[in-house]
């Protein structure tokens, strides 16, 4: 489940915030 919040996240995240998906990486 850990691997699906990090995936949901980042895609969350590059949705709304391409810049932040690399950096929270």
């Amino acid at each position: 489940r850990k691997l699906i919040l990090r995936y949901t996240h980042k895609y969350r995240l590059g949705l709304w915030r391409p810049r932040a998906e690399p950096m929270k990486s």
